[in-house]
């Protein structure tokens, strides 16, 4: 599907789906969608706002970029946990209004110690 921002309005589902299946290839430990589609104001010419808490950076940060925006067939606008300062604004309205979207499982030892 070829990048069109006037695909028109994905649904939260389509979206926390798509992250999931992309995020867990990579060193992601959450993700949070913020903005207008966390709110539910969005139309079909918003954007995918995301906040991603990660240590990826460089050309490995700008593909899944890039794969994001691929695959839901829209403008997607990444912010991660190093690009913010803590108690700014933005970090601020993320806290408010960001809903968690994808989590890394933690795989348990499954080998019982004494």
């Amino acid at each position: 599907m070829k990048l069109d921002e006037q695909h028109g309005l994905l649904s939260f589902l389509s979206i926390k789906k798509t992250v999931h299946e992309l995020a867990s290839h990579y060193d992601i430990e959450r993700v949070y969608l913020f903005g207008s589609y966390a709110k539910g104001l969005a139309n079909e010419f918003s954007d995918v706002d995301l906040y991603i808490e990660s240590d990826l950076h460089g050309l490995t940060y700008y593909g899944f970029i890039e794969l994001l925006r691929e695959k839901l067939s829209k403008k997607v606008e990444v912010l991660s946990n190093q690009m913010i300062n803590p108690h700014s604004k933005i970090d601020e309205e993320i806290k408010k209004t960001g809903i968690l979207i994808y989590e890394r499982e933690i795989k348990k030892n499954l080998i019982d110690t004494p």
